[in-house]
Parts: C-alpha cells; structure tokens; sequence
C-alpha cells in the first residue's frame, strides 16, 4: 500500500526552543492519524509543517514519494 504522507527526522526550532526534534510518521492511504499532546508541546506546529504554514529546519515531507516544503498553499490545496 502507497504512503499517503510521510514526515522524516523534522527538526523545528525557534532560536533556542526546540518545538519539534526529529519527529518521524508515516500515514498510509485509509488510516487516520491523531495528534494529541499537552498545549504547548509542539502540536501546532508540526500540524502547521503539514500544510505549509511553516518549514522545518531539517528533514523531509513527502506525499506520494513527491517533496511538499516550499509548496504554495494553493498548490498543497491541489494534492
């Protein structure tokens, strides 16, 4: 079964805050993935690396085998 999104090793830091430090998921086609967490703990802003609002300071975001960072919103839209 094709992945639908994959994350691998995101790294995203503010400064010296750390919000995200090598986060690493999977999601195949079907599946429904849930994202929980105590406020504050870096759920924003990895949900915001999924649809382009931010970008990581490290790895890699791919749908379907194919590089989301640096895609226009209207461009992810069209996935």
């Amino acid at each position: 079964m094709q992945n639908a999104i994959e994350l691998r090793h995101i790294t995203k830091t503010f400064g010296r805050v750390v919000a995200n430090r090598d986060v690493s998921l999977t999601v195949r086609r079907g599946e429904i993935l849930g994202i929980a967490g105590v406020e504050g703990n870096g759920q924003k802003e990895l949900v915001d690396m999924l649809f382009g609002f931010l970008t990581p300071n490290a790895g890699t975001v791919t749908m379907q085998s194919e590089n989301l960072l640096g895609l226009s919103q209207q461009k992810l839209r069209d996935k």
